[in-house]
């Protein structure tokens, strides 16, 4: 182990340019450091700023690190607490199949020799509840889960201690490093290892994959289209299409936040009374919410994909005043929790989502399942402002949308998935 170790530090110094959207992979850190390490994360990566106590005690020098040298900035941070500490930096998307990779492991491996029925392992599979989905405090939801929190940052603070989500959060991370093995130090071209690592990384998600839904034959259906894809090597195009996505995404601009939708046609007509659904990442909610409400499974199913660049100075800076809450400005709404949170899925942490336009005079509005948001009741202006803006998400998000690239990529079967890029331009 001492020998990987000392390997991976120098290639993880070579792979640190690929910024953009990205996870930080912390190797050389110690038993004793790592509680203080995942504190410097939580409280420095942007995406958690925007709880907006948490950006209230930015100085203005820090903020503005933060929008245009993030990496920069929580490097800085870990560092400070661990000066040997080496950190390498991953696009979230890739971030959230290593953490799909490590959950198909678990899963085969607590099922191997043992003598559960089908319906007690697919149970396992969906409702683990290691995973961080067994207590109030690691569960945000709504309808049928548990109550919708009225204040999601300190409900997003919660999640972020609880002591599953610190104990996967290291054993993802510690999964992530052998995969830098066999890349030359010395080899400069960054996205061809990325590109490389992706491959490897399906290498050993494909046999789990069919591990899991062989255990449960019948189950899964051609809706959980990311399931049985990648159990499939011999889908070469569509593992390329999500290398290629990959790459993309490890080019998104510091100074940008990248967000991801699947639709069934990407011309769609507007209603400023729904709430439209994101995925933070491509595979955000790849445990908990893959079949439908992960954006790339959705896109497999419908062959259309809007990626969205948010500015990051609009979503820190803009702030609109919601009966004494602050708000974005951007009729947006993207929960304050780390990226391991988005990739878990578990209620709503993976989702963005378009606000709810209200009018302020109107106090006991509730949202139905026809706007978007499965609440059961449990949402409104009042008990839940962080769902609702005074903005219409028309006007200040949709209409605002700048059309930067469009292309085509072949998944499978010569079926070509669409993708378009946009961003987010308040000049427009």
């Amino acid at each position: 182990m001492k020998k990987l170790t000392l390997v991976a530090g120098c290639l993880l110094l070579s792979f640190e340019l690929l910024a953009g959207n990205f996870v930080p992979v912390c190797l050389n850190v110690g038993d004793h450091q790592r509680v203080s390490v995942y504190k410097a994360i939580v409280e420095n990566s942007f995406v958690t700023q925007l709880d907006s106590k948490r950006a209230a005690k930015l100085s203005e020098e820090d903020k503005k690190e933060i929008i245009n040298d993030e990496s920069g900035f929580l490097k800085k941070k870990i560092q400070s607490v661990d000066p040997s500490a080496k950190v390498a930096f991953i696009p979230k998307s890739l971030y959230q199949l290593f953490v799909w990779n490590y959950y198909l492991n678990d899963i085969v491996s607590q099922t191997r020799n043992s003598q559960m029925n089908q319906d007690q392992i697919f149970r396992l599979i969906v409702c683990n509840p290691v995973w961080g989905n067994i207590t109030k405090d690691a569960q945000i939801g709504f309808g049928d889960a548990y109550k919708t929190p009225e204040n999601i940052c300190d409900f997003c603070g919660s999640y972020m201690e609880n002591k599953d989500v610190k104990s996967y959060f290291w054993k993802i991370n510690d999964s992530i490093i052998p995969f830098f093995r066999g890349i030359s130090a010395e080899h400069v071209d960054n996205l061809e290892d990325l590109g490389n690592i992706t491959n490897e990384l399906f290498e050993n998600i494909s046999p789990n994959a069919k591990k899991v839904t062989d255990l449960v034959k019948g189950v899964f259906t051609p809706k959980h289209r990311l399931l049985i894809y990648a159990k499939d090597l011999v889908k070469k195009d569509f593992v390329k299409a999500v290398t290629d996505l990959i790459v993309e995404e490890s080019k998104t601009p510091e100074s940008s936040y990248r967000i991801y939708r699947g639709e069934s046609s990407t011309d769609s007509d507007r209603d400023p009374g729904v709430s439209y659904s994101f995925s933070d990442g491509m595979f955000g909610g790849i445990i908990r919410d893959w079949d439908s409400g992960m954006a790339f499974n959705y896109s497999l199913s419908k062959l259309h994909m809007k990626i969205v660049d948010l500015p990051k100075e609009n979503l820190l800076n803009i702030k609109e005043n919601f009966d004494g809450i602050e708000t974005s400005g951007l009729s947006i709404h993207i929960p304050p929790v780390i990226s391991m949170g988005a990739a878990l899925g578990a209620g709503e942490f993976h989702h963005v989502r378009t606000k709810v336009m209200v009018d302020p005079a109107k106090k006991d509005i509730e949202l139905s399942s026809d706007q978007g948001v499965n609440v059961g009741g449990d949402a409104s202006v009042e008990g839940t402002p962080w769902i609702f803006s005074y903005s219409s998400p028309v006007a200040d998000f949709w209409e605002k949308l700048e059309l930067t690239n469009e292309q085509s990529y072949n998944v499978s079967y010569k079926k070509d998935l669409n993708v378009k890029t946009y961003r987010w331009d308040s000049k427009k």
